[in-house]
């Protein structure tokens, strides 16, 4: 989600965020300029021939946390099932909250809901040993061969009908792990029960992941939203697995 939802904010204005080091860091701590980050990204997805169709990014207040997604088409030997479209999610921190990462996902295109594997394909500390070119080229390179398991995984979801007392199980389990508060999560139910998209389906984990995604988004700060989806999605059984 891979999807940012909350305030956007364009590229040029993450490129005029200048990041200021915060006191507690060491001598050995070094920002990593959002703007650089993306361009950096970008780079290698062009150099690959693959095509960003759509980018979304959200800045927390004082600039220094930043969420992303980059949407792509001509990723070689991957197919998307129909209505989703590939994607990179990104997440960086220069005030020391969390490490820069690099995140497998799609979004679902009726409803921009974000999709995350759990795969991570860079977790990086900001220090100076950093070399950002080189570290990116690496996971993009990951990225080809773990983007290949998202048609499977959304199928083994699909396929994985939840009875009514598996479902509401899932979703008290997702109460007591703060993922949302509980009126929230009265309304994901409410969702589930009454989708507004018929693309989402019915009884199934699937279904449940989409009510999640979509009522839960705004209930979540961008920078956390994919951490939370993609831990929602580990509590559900596939056609694979077993609670």
């Amino acid at each position: 989600m891979i999807t940012v939802h909350g305030k956007g904010s364009s590229l040029a204005e993450l490129r005029a965020i200048t990041p200021t080091t915060p006191a507690a860091a060491g001598r050995r701590w070094k920002a990593i300029p959002h703007g650089e980050l993306v361009d950096t990204i970008k780079n290698e997805i062009m150099i690959r021939r693959w095509r960003v169709t759509k980018e979304l990014y959200a800045t927390t207040r004082n600039g220094a946390d930043m969420a992303g997604s980059l949407l792509l088409e001509g990723v070689p030997g991957i197919t998307p099932p129909p209505g989703l479209a590939l994607a990179v999610g990104i997440t960086n921190s220069n005030a020391r909250r969390k490490a820069l990462q690099i995140i497998v996902g799609a979004e679902i295109t009726c409803c921009a809901n974000g999709f995350c594997t759990g795969n991570i394909l860079l977790n990086r500390v900001h220090d100076h040993a950093v070399n950002l070119v080189e570290e990116i080229k690496i996971a993009i390179n990951m990225y080809e061969r773990y983007a290949q398991c998202i048609p499977a995984i959304i199928q083994s979801l699909r396929d994985r009908v939840l009875t009514r007392a598996e479902a509401s199980d899932i979703l008290m389990e997702a109460g007591r792990h703060r993922l949302v508060g509980w009126t929230t999560l009265v309304r994901v139910d409410q969702e589930y029960a009454h989708p507004h998209f018929t693309e989402h389906g019915t009884g199934t984990a699937w279904a449940l992941l989409n009510a999640f995604t979509f009522i839960a988004r705004n209930n979540i700060a961008t920078t956390r939203q994919m951490e939370v989806y993609d831990a929602f999605r580990r509590m559900l059984p596939t056609a694979n697995k077993n609670n």
